[in-house]
């Protein structure tokens, strides 16, 4: 890969604890994080949580097993609803080969439902899965024709209703591959990275022209309405960038902020004046990271003071 740092998701692994969301709606001065105890899941980690409905909530991640020499890795979902003490698992189809680690889950409600994760390659294309309110379904997302890929994935989905749901993700591009003369049989692949939208219509997933696809690296996204869709991520030297769809083509939207280098990596909307970005700033070659928050009002985004704590 060339010119672009590669950034994924952290997996923290689960001893025996996960956290419990409060929606905003009904938020209080009362609300609080609390524990709960998950030693009977298993070797596990989880990488997010979704609120479902008012009284859902779902936790995610990839749960490791050990069998000899070996240890196979399947999806891992956790449910727990308000009046519940306990989280429960609901079965999920694992893929043929190791990329089982859910990214990222949104729904539309209990029976409408879509989960992420990487490019299976032996099959040639992103393995989503979507849930109907009784059992999860692998449906296949389309990978790029005419390119070979070293590496791929979707990093996280959102589900606004049954036939409009986006989902960003990475390609890692072979531009060309020549043997290896200090390894036989080895090769030497020159490969570039790329922004990757896809979005589904209630029939299949479709591949999204990504403008100046070659210059990002998308990470997050958050879909208002049909005309109304962010997305974040940062560009080839680094610095945050973000997207907008207005129903009919993707265009660049500026973020300010004060940092030498930096990225978005989550995004949260209230509303259409109501957005919110967070990731991380460099303030010199030097810096560990600093917290990065910026507010779309619905004119401009802007960035949000962070406590000067530098962040891992």
């Amino acid at each position: 890969m060339s010119g672009i740092r590669v950034r994924t998701r952290t997996a923290v692994t689960v001893l025996a604890l996960a956290a419990v969301t409060v929606p905003a709606a009904t938020a209080h001065a009362g609300a609080r994080w609390s524990a709960a105890d998950l030693t009977g899941v298993g070797h596990a980690a989880l990488t997010g949580v979704t609120r479902v409905d008012g009284d859902t909530t779902w936790a995610y991640g990839v749960k490791v097993r050990q069998e000899g020499k070996v240890q196979p890795r399947t999806p891992l979902l956790l449910a727990r609803d308000d009046d519940e003490r306990s989280w429960r698992e609901i079965p999920m189809p694992a893929f043929a080969d190791r990329a089982n680690q859910i990214s990222s889950i949104d729904a539309v409600s209990q029976e409408d439902a879509w989960a992420v994760g990487l490019y299976e390659e032996s099959r040639g294309a992103f393995l989503t899965q979507h849930w109907d309110g009784t059992e999860w379904r692998v449906v296949d997302a389309p990978a790029p024709e005419g390119i070979r890929l070293a590496g791929a994935g979707l990093l996280d989905v959102s589900a606004r209703t049954s036939d409009d749901v986006w989902a960003v993700g990475w390609l890692i591009v072979v531009d060309s591959e020549v043997p290896n003369p200090d390894k036989p049989g080895g090769t030497i692949q020159e490969t570039h990275a790329e922004a990757m939208l896809q979005h589904w219509d209630g029939e299949a997933w479709h591949l999204v022209p990504v403008p100046d696809a070659a210059s990002l690296w998308t990470y997050s996204v958050t879909a208002l309405a049909d005309d109304d869709v962010w997305v974040s991520g940062y560009t080839l030297d680094d610095r945050p960038a973000m997207l907008h769809y207005d129903g009919s083509s993707w265009s660049r939207v500026p973020v300010p902020y004060d940092g030498v280098n930096g990225e978005l990596t989550d995004l949260e909307a209230r509303g259409p004046n109501d957005v919110w970005a967070a990731g991380r700033k460099l303030v010199d070659d030097e810096d560990p990271g600093h917290a990065l928050l910026a507010h779309w009002d619905g004119r401009s985004w802007k960035q949000v003071p962070t406590p000067p704590t530098p962040v891992a």
